[in-house]
């Protein structure tokens, strides 16, 4: 049962993005920092998860999507070498000052941040996960409560709590070598974020434009205005590369260096899109789709699956969006329901599909990317997200509240299946976790996707009172807190 003592979790801040699938909004019923999917009906528009939500999470490079990358290892299209995983071994643990109501963590490279609420303010500390070494610490000050950090190569971005998402709220960028505050925007919780090339582009819904900051000062480089009527969405362009990264809980990447352009959908049909770079108009073009619809902007197209029953899988050249669309896949009869659209692998994307909108008919359907066609289908009811590891594919579902994962290997036979949930730490290994939202140990497990037969390596449980959905982690690294700190384990690796 939830704990009285510290109220209502935040929802999330405006959307970040930067990796594949945008979080859902949380409830500010939910049980203090407790994982539990909102019902579906009462989910807003479908965000692809490669966004994070301002008032929820991503890379702005990636919305705050900071679209930063790590290097695909081998290349796009190389395997990726199994980590060495091994059982938990402890670091370091960073105490806090006192126990507190809420607390975060975030992790980029080798620097980890730790951030709990003391006195209404929120401290941060920053520090080295290989060995739990503090750089610095400071205090943020400027709200009542606080909703989440995240870390990107410009800056530490911290949001406020604020139930109503279109309402805004103080957006603070630290400095993440010194600690101090860089600058501050007040932005919506519906807002999206991106760092792509080393401009925030923000689709800046109260101010009716699309900017162009600059990250380390928050200077306005460029802007866009845009359509007063009606309410517009931003998609990054995905590479391959953005599939190789760390993933958090929502599948949403950790930031790095990616594509450098935008699209935005109006609500007329009509589609622009815009380097983040300098603002500049690439292209544009008319009955294209709408902002409610399916989309997915990944290896220089842009992925249209209408929201509608008996629905097409369709794509448009980025380059020229008013050139002909191609037809990917078109849905078997006409009581099929698209609830989501994901890249999942190299030439591939994949669609989660129900009959009339009943999720315990859901199905998994992978599709060429290129030259069309539906590779294979799988069984999965209750499905909400999809995670591409390499050429693996891992869908998560909730089932009376109880989350579960199936893992696909590219010819989309089931690899694995288990009760928890799964992120993706590169392009081949993942992390297993089971028992998140349980009041329980919860225990994690490590598992390559290639080199030999796939079986997940246990590390360990971690212990009860750890709050396992704010942890953060690296290819190595896991930190985790609790109330009153934060714990760094390493999971592979010498």
């Amino acid at each position: 049962m939830a704990d009285d003592r510290y109220g209502p979790v935040p929802p999330p801040p405006p959307t970040l993005a930067g990796s594949p699938a945008a979080a859902d909004q949380w409830s500010p019923e939910q049980p203090p920092q407790q994982w539990q999917p909102a019902p579906a009906a009462a989910r807003r528009r479908r965000v692809p998860g490669w966004l994070i939500a301002v008032a929820a999470a991503t890379a702005v490079a990636s919305v705050v999507a900071f679209g930063t990358a790590l290097l695909w290892p081998g290349g796009p299209d190389g395997p990726t070498d199994p980590l060495a995983f091994h059982r938990f071994v402890s670091v370091a643990r960073i105490d806090f000052d006192q126990e507190s109501r809420a607390s975060y963590t975030a992790v980029l490279g080798e620097r980890g941040y730790a951030a709990w609420e003391q006195d209404g303010d929120l401290r941060v500390v920053a520090f080295d996960v290989t060995t739990g070494q503090r750089a610095w610490a400071e205090t943020v000050s400027g709200a009542d409560r606080w909703s989440r950090i995240y870390a990107a190569p410009g800056g530490l971005l911290i949001f406020p709590y604020q139930p109503d998402s279109t309402a805004q709220r103080r957006m603070f960028v630290l400095d993440p070598a010194t600690g101090e505050e860089r600058w501050h925007a007040d932005v919506r919780g519906d807002d999206h974020l991106f760092l792509l090339d080393g401009t925030l582009t923000w689709l800046d819904r109260a101010a009716g434009v699309l900017r162009g900051l600059d990250p380390a000062s928050g200077d306005e480089r460029w802007r866009q205005e845009l359509p007063e009527e009606g309410d517009p969405t931003a998609v990054p362009v995905l590479t391959e590369a953005d599939l190789t990264r760390p993933a958090d809980l929502s599948g949403n990447p950790s930031p790095g260096e990616g594509d450098h352009r935008i699209v935005v959908v109006f609500p007329d049909r009509s589609a622009r899109v815009f380097d983040s770079r300098d603002g500049k108009l690439l292209s544009q073009g008319s009955n294209i789709a709408d902002p409610d619809d399916r989309l997915l902007a990944y290896r220089d197209r842009l992925f249209v699956a209408p929201a509608a029953l008996g629905y097409q899988l369709t794509s448009y050249e980025l380059a020229e969006l008013d050139s002909v669309p191609r037809a990917h896949y078109a849905a078997p009869d006409a009581q099929r329901y698209p609830e989501l659209l994901e890249p999942c692998g190299s030439g591939r994307v994949c669609l989660l599909e129900n009959v009339s909108f009943d999720r315990q008919t859901t199905e998994l359907v992978a599709v060429d990317a290129v030259d069309g066609g539906a590779l294979w289908r799988a069984p999965a009811p209750g499905a909400e997200h999809v995670l591409g590891v390499g050429q693996w594919v891992a869908v998560a579902a909730d089932v009376n509240f109880q989350p579960s994962v199936v893992l696909y290997g590219g010819d989309g036979a089931p690899v694995l299946e288990r009760a928890g949930l799964v992120v993706r730490l590169d392009g081949g290994n993942l992390l297993l976790l089971a028992g998140i939202g349980a009041f329980a140990a919860v225990g994690v497990a490590g598992m390559a996707t290639g080199g030999g037969a796939a079986e997940p390596v246990d590390l360990g449980q971690l212990p009860a009172e750890t709050l396992a959905e704010q942890c953060s982690w690296n290819q190595h690294y896991l930190v985790c807190p609790d109330r009153t700190g934060a714990d760094i384990w390493q999971f592979a690796g010498d």
